[in-house]
C-alpha cells in the first residue's frame, strides 16, 4: 500500500491540469463562435483563460476541499470512536461509550458518502448484537457455572435462546439411553 499519495494533492494536480486544457482550448472555441482573430490569438487572451482555468481548478480544490473533507472528518472521528471502544471491550470487558445511537454516522447523502455512512452504521449495529450475544453467553455462563441443577439451566437457557430468537415457544431436548425427553418447554401444547 503506498501511503505516501494525498487523494487531495492528486485532486488539485488533476484539476489545475484540466483547468489549464481548458483555458488553452477555449480561445480555439471562441474563434468558432465567430470571435475576431486579433483578439483571440492574443497572448493576453491565451494568458487570461489559462489563468481563469487555473483559478477554477483551484476554486474547485477548496470547494471540494471544505466538502468531502468534513464528510471524511467525521467519518474518521467515529471510526476512531469504534475503535478505542474495541480496544477497551478487549482491555476490561467494558463496551463504553459506543453504543449505536452515539457512534452511527447520519446519513445524509444519496451518494458513496450516504452509503459508505450506511455501511458503517451496519457495521455499528451488528458489532453491537455481537457483544449483545457475548454478553448473553458470559452470563449463560455464569449462571451454568454457578449452578448443577438441570432442570434450572434447560429452562434458563431456553428462555436466553427464545428472547435472542424472538421465537414464540421453544424446546429443550435430551437424549438418555437411547430415549428422548422434554426437559424443558416453553409455548407447546403437549410437548412431554
Amino acid at each position: 500500500m503506498n501511503r505516501s499519495r494525498n487523494t487531495f494533492v492528486e485532486l488539485a494536480i488533476r484539476m489545475i491540469g484540466f483547468g489549464v486544457l481548458i483555458g488553452t482550448v477555449f480561445p480555439f472555441f471562441m474563434l468558432i463562435l465567430g470571435t475576431p482573430p486579433q483578439i483571440v490569438i492574443s497572448g493576453l487572451f491565451f494568458a487570461c483563460c489559462i489563468i481563469a482555468g487555473v483559478i477554477v481548478g483551484v476554486v474547485n480544490i477548496l470547494i471540494s476541499k471544505v466538502t468531502v473533507q468534513r464528510k471524511l472528518t467525521r467519518m474518521t472521528g467515529k471510526m476512531n470512536e469504534v475503535k478505542d471502544s474495541i480496544i477497551t471491550i478487549s482491555a476490561n470487558g467494558n463496551i463504553g461509550e459506543c453504543s449505536p445511537e452515539h457512534c452511527t454516522i447520519p446519513v445524509d447523502t444519496a451518494d458513496e458518502f450516504g452509503r459508505s455512512a450506511q455501511a458503517f452504521n451496519e457495521l455499528i449495529e451488528s458489532f453491537s448484537n455481537s457483544l449483545r450475544m457475548l454478553d448473553g453467553i458470559k452470563s449463560y455462563t455464569a449462571t451454568f457455572s454457578g449452578q448443577l441443577d438441570l432442570h434450572a439451566l434447560a429452562d434458563y437457557a431456553l428462555e436466553r435462546v427464545m428472547s435472542e430468537t424472538a421465537a414464540d415457544a421453544g424446546a429443550i431436548l435430551y437424549e438418555q439411553d437411547g430415549e428422548i425427553s422434554v426437559l424443558h418447554s416453553f409455548g407447546i401444547r403437549d410437548a412431554a
